[in-house]
């Protein structure tokens, strides 16, 4: 478990020395709501690499594509989340880094993904992988 925090750790390192050598910094959306509300704080709203994600969604669970990809910012995963921490932001900056390898074009497509968690169950884990 320890050898997990520890990888966890050097990848938000990492994501964070990321902007500095990263040529795609220039094509990440802009983010528009960078207004300080009381979960989010001015200064990340003007950082000069907040994670965006720009997702590839269904019109519903069993639909087609939507015409448009969706912008989700850090202020959204923030207010999603329910309070501004550390543990977030690094988080966010762990993932903008998988997703850069992940999905290179820089969409992410959500129907492809899934998220396994330790807070699952020991039957919705086997249910899951069943």
């Amino acid at each position: 478990m320890k050898r997990l925090h520890v990888a966890g750790l050097l990848l938000s390192m990492f994501a964070l020395l990321l902007p500095l050598t990263d040529m795609r910094a220039a094509e990440t959306p802009s983010v528009k709501d960078i207004k300080a509300e009381w979960y989010f704080p001015e200064w990340l709203g003007t950082s000069p690499y907040p994670p965006v994600f720009e997702i590839k969604d269904t019109e519903n669970k069993y639909g087609r594509y939507a015409a448009a990809t969706k912008p989700i910012t850090i202020k959204d995963l923030i207010k999603f989340h329910g309070h501004f921490c550390g543990g977030l932001v690094e988080s966010a900056a762990s993932l903008r880094v998988a997703f850069d390898v992940l999905f290179p074009d820089g969409i992410i497509d959500r129907t492809d993904l899934r998220i396994v968690s330790n807070n699952l169950s020991e039957d919705d884990f086997h249910d899951l992988y069943r």
